[in-house]
């Protein structure tokens, strides 16, 4: 592993609605690092992952991807050429595809989609919804879809937004158990933006705090703790 390994945001600045909400705001994710991100309501954590997403633009700073200049500088890099899984708050599966085919989509050509398809929507837990329309699910159930479609391109960083919150207490816990197979049998960097404590302590990563414009580590959720470990 390089130094220049992993996901680096650099002095990033982003105003909304004629407001500052991220002012020098820094991070790094390391390959195959868990991280997750915590902060008040409106505090810019969703703004953060997308502009590491490529979906806004920062009025100054950088990031760079693997030691590759994708925000910041020229060209800019588009959202689908970073190497990203990525799942919103609110899910965005293309409705005129079938669940399936929202996953063979982001597969391409690979000869063995379908065995990888019907593999990832069984340990997810969608297997039954494969022939369905987005438009026809539950939040829920487009949560997991969405899941499934971001580890189905196979990336490199998975940036996850809320990704249990509209599950209730065993689902939450079954997703997160799968995230955290995934993210380990893939080598998988990980973003976790989440309010819910027993999902911080079950992804067991560096834990940042998103406050007053800024990023900085407050500690490390521990695996099957109830709390946070000290600074």
């Amino acid at each position: 592993m390089g130094e220049t390994d992993g996901i680096a945001v650099v002095g990033i600045c982003k105003r909304l609605d004629g407001r500052w909400v991220l002012d020098g705001a820094s991070l790094h994710i390391g390959a195959g690092e868990r991280c997750v991100l915590s902060g008040a309501s409106g505090t810019g954590k969703t703004t953060l992952l997308r502009l590491i997403a490529g979906l806004e633009v920062p009025e100054s700073g950088y990031i760079d991807i693997d030691g590759a200049r994708v925000t910041g500088g020229e060209p800019f890099v588009a959202p689908h050429k970073r190497g990203l899984g990525v799942v919103l708050q609110q899910p965005t599966l293309w409705p005129s595809m079938t669940v399936a085919g929202n996953l063979a989509f982001v597969m391409g050509r690979a000869r063995d989609r379908q065995q990888r398809i019907l593999a990832l929507a069984e340990r997810i837990g969608f297997a039954e919804l494969l022939g369905r329309r987005p438009q026809t699910l539950s939040a829920g159930q487009a949560q997991r879809v969405a899941l499934g479609r971001a580890l189905a391109a196979e990336p490199r960083y998975l940036l996850l937004d809320e990704p249990t919150s509209n599950l209730d207490a065993e689902a939450r816990d079954q997703l997160n158990a799968v995230i955290l197979d995934q993210v380990a049998e893939q080598g998988v960097g990980l973003l976790y933006i989440s309010h819910d404590e027993i999902s911080a302590a079950a992804i067991a990563g560096r834990r940042l705090l998103l406050s007053d414009r800024r990023i900085t580590e407050v500690g490390t959720a521990r695996l099957g703790g109830h709390g946070l470990a000290g600074p």
